[in-house]
């Protein structure tokens, strides 16, 4: 295999590497700038680290003004940072304090939004570096303008060097494969239509297969990247949820299509599948457009098919009804353009979102503001009081991040390392979610500096104090550090990392490979810190908290189906609005869980395809809750039905069983997903029959709620096995993880 071959293998869109060669570029000329012109070894300290917290430790994405912009602003932002750490150094406590004080703070303002999220390492590193190691006020000007001048470089680099491209990777993918499947409604809803020959009324091979191939490419592209394709922000977790409900979407075509010209009322479920082929080209239009692109014509083009397509729903709806035989059969075509309506009216809203999100000015980003809030230090406000509570990961994470950094400060300075903020990045380095992954890490870092240190001082015991040929080696190694994180693994992303320290240390300050040496007894006394610290502390990480708050998510939705289903069927109890508020919550909890796995750096534990199917499922399971309740919304029950609403209630219990089943083997480790359920065993015949006896002239409106209410569990019923498959691969890959 050629080498671009492999790094295209290892990294899709080549978004580590980009980041390692602006890193490889810069910072040596930082060092060259601030070493060997100025002579300031604390300006070329600062300024190398500036370079390589901005270039390597975070990726801000979006257009390439906004990127400008948030990196200004990240930049300027640690600059204050210096300037406050380094007047706090000179006092042991105070340092301590302040360090507890600033990790919270940084690691908790993550929770607002994507931006702040994604800067969480740059913005520690800045307060780590002047605040572990003392200094006096005299000494703010060379450190902030060595920052100053890293920063800067950093910006130049990211605007001219190699810039990444500013649409998401799979946007274009996503556009095509909603123009695709556009043209095959419509020509299924063609054929339905003409009554020419049986001939005319066969679909197109040719768009079907279209169609398939597309979405196939699509799922292909995003389960072969081994990290996030998409981003942490509004608009990237609106399009890792496109992914599943394009192919929900797609699924409906394919086994259902064929069904519209079977329907009583041809004429209107194909206006159905025209008006989702409407929905979902102007949903193709919205995705091609780029990023800073004004977008509001494409979005008001898109409000409006999604407006033609309720109306034709409502139109199907009343139709079918009318029209209504008690045969499972004669309804399933108008009930199937509900689903797809559904299906293809969320497609449609998480397009708008991403088109609305792309829009938002940077403060609006910066404090998480939402396209359907009104107030960003409200939102601000709001998700800070929302997350004050012992079951936020968020909350966990930031109390552990400030204890381990500032007992890091600690016993660093009480020891009297040398190099102090070393123990400190230590800590940063290893720190992660459980205890037990702490202490994976933190194995993994020791061997990797160990191995760093090794080839660091093979290098500097042949070279000796010949700086030359480390100036020519710091690129490849600082390449290496960049690219090896995210494409290769933890352990050598570690060793590359301390090869850049041991050659930078000994570029400013030449002492050969005792620098090494020290290097490994402080990340050691740092790894220690940070494993005692987050065993003491709460154990929960984010694949952890998403598998807990995907639980959560699947019990209280399935049980708002269940309740809406019971509620509606009998008029027992009033409407499910409880039920439907705590699953609107629980589902925020797993939005913040879901940012907080996107936002871990490197390869995914828990595959990320496996995990937002799942997140995908909530929402499907939610939206057939929504169908019910919006089903029976004028109408008091199927009293008249009294066998048939029992029938139906009884499996949407089953229904809620299997769920509550699925939602303990996301939260247990050890506990594998339940086998799906058939229609048979949810009692199909049953209620078939029940409806048979039941129904009586003048009932006849009634029957077709329950056969459509009883469809919708059986959309329900339909997700278990790629949500069992989902749920199985996750597990099976959590264990082979933790062995």
């Amino acid at each position: 295999m050629r080498i671009t071959d492999w790094v295209a293998a290892k990294d899709p869109e080549y978004l580590a590497l980009r980041r390692a060669v602006r890193a490889a570029i810069v910072t040596p000329i930082c060092l060259l700038l601030t070493a060997e012109v100025i002579g300031d070894p604390v300006m070329a300290t600062f300024s190398a680290f500036a370079s390589i917290g901005l270039l390597i430790l975070v990726d801000i994405p979006g257009p390439m003004r906004q990127r400008i912009v948030s990196y200004v602003a990240l930049g300027g932002a640690c600059s204050v940072l210096v300037c406050l750490a380094t007047l706090l150094s000179g006092n042991v406590w105070l340092a301590t304090i302040s360090m507890a004080v600033v990790g919270f703070g940084v690691v908790f303002a993550g929770v607002l939004s994507s931006v702040l999220a994604a800067s969480t390492t740059t913005l520690l590193l800045a307060w780590i570096l002047p605040v572990s190691t003392k200094a006096s006020a005299a000494d703010i000007p060379a450190r902030v303008s060595g920052w100053a001048l890293g920063s800067a470089l950093a910006i130049l680099a990211v605007a001219l060097i190699w810039p990444a491209g500013s649409s998401d990777p799979l946007r274009h993918q996503a556009g095509e494969a909603c123009r695709r499947i556009a043209v095959r409604l419509r020509a299924q809803a063609v054929a339905a239509m003409n009554r020419s020959s049986a001939a005319a009324r066969t679909e197109d091979p040719d768009s079907a297969a279209a169609a398939q191939a597309v979405m196939n490419k699509l799922k292909g592209t995003f389960r072969r990247t081994p990290y996030r394709p998409t981003t942490l922000s509004t608009s990237g977790r609106a399009m890792v949820r496109m992914i599943d409900e394009l192919d929900w979407v797609s699924v409906v075509a394919d086994q259902y299509g064929s069904a519209v010209k079977h329907a009583p009322a041809v004429a209107d479920v194909a206006a159905v599948w025209d008006a989702a082929a409407d929905v979902l080209d102007r949903c193709a239009d919205v995705l091609g457009l780029p990023p800073d692109a004004d977008s509001r014509a494409a979005r008001t083009a898109l409000d409006a098919a999604l407006e033609r397509l309720d109306a034709a729903m409502h139109v199907v709806r009343h139709s079918a009804t009318i029209r209504s035989q008690l045969v499972f059969t004669s309804c399933e075509p108008s009930f199937r353009g509900q689903e797809l309506s559904y299906a293809v009216r969320q497609v449609g809203r998480n397009v708008a979102l991403v088109a609305a999100a792309e829009a938002r000015s940077f403060v609006d980003q910066l404090l998480g503001r939402t396209p359907d809030m009104q107030s960003s230090l409200g939102v601000a406000r709001f998700r800070a009081r929302s997350h004050f509570d012992v079951r936020s990961v968020w909350l966990h994470n930031s109390l552990r991040s400030a204890a381990a950094l500032a007992v890091a400060v600690f016993v660093a300075t009480q020891l009297g390392v040398q190099h102090s903020f070393w123990v400190v990045l230590g800590v940063l380095s290893v720190l992660r979610s459980t205890a037990l992954n702490t202490g994976q890490s933190a194995v993994r870092g020791l061997l990797g500096t160990v191995v760093g240190f090794v080839v660091g001082g093979a290098i500097l015991l042949g070279i000796g104090t010949n700086t030359v040929v480390l100036w020519v080696l710091l690129p490849f190694a600082l390449l290496a550090a960049g690219f090896a994180p995210a494409a290769i693994s933890f352990l050598v992303g570690q060793a590359a990392f301390t090869l850049v320290v041991v050659m930078l240390l000994n570029i400013i300050h030449p002492a050969g490979w005792q620098v090494g040496l020290i290097r490994v007894e402080d990340v050691a006394i740092g790894c220690l810190v940070s494993l005692a610290v987050g065993l003491v502390f709460w154990p929960r990480g984010a694949a952890t908290a998403l598998g807990a708050a995907l639980s959560a998510a699947y019990r209280s939705s399935a049980h708002y189906l269940s309740r809406a289903v019971d509620a509606n069927l009998t008029g027992r109890g009033g409407a499910a609005i409880a039920e439907k508020a705590t699953a609107l919550a629980d589902f925020g909890r797993l939005d913040d869980a879901f940012r907080q796995f996107l936002a871990e750096r490197g390869a995914k534990h828990v595959p990320l395809a496996e995990a937002s199917s799942l997140v995908t499922g909530t929402v499907a399971l939610r939206l057939s809750a929504d169908a019910v309740v919006d089903l029976w919304h004028d109408v008091d029950g199927a009293k008249d039905l009294g066998n048939a609403d029992r029938e139906v209630v009884a499996s949407a219990q089953q229904i809620e069983r299997w769920y509550d089943s699925l939602a303990e083997s996301l939260s247990l480790d050890g506990h594998m997903p339940p086998d799906p359920i058939s229609g048979k065993q949810i009692g199909e015949d049953r209620w078939a029959a029940a409806l048979a006896a039941d129904t009586v002239p003048g009932t006849e409106m009634s029957a077709v709620r329950v056969i459509w209410t009883a469809d919708h569990l059986d959309a329900a019923r339909r997700l278990q096995p790629k949500l069992a498959e989902a749920a199985r691969t996750a597990a099976e890959s959590r264990g082979a993880w933790l062995t």
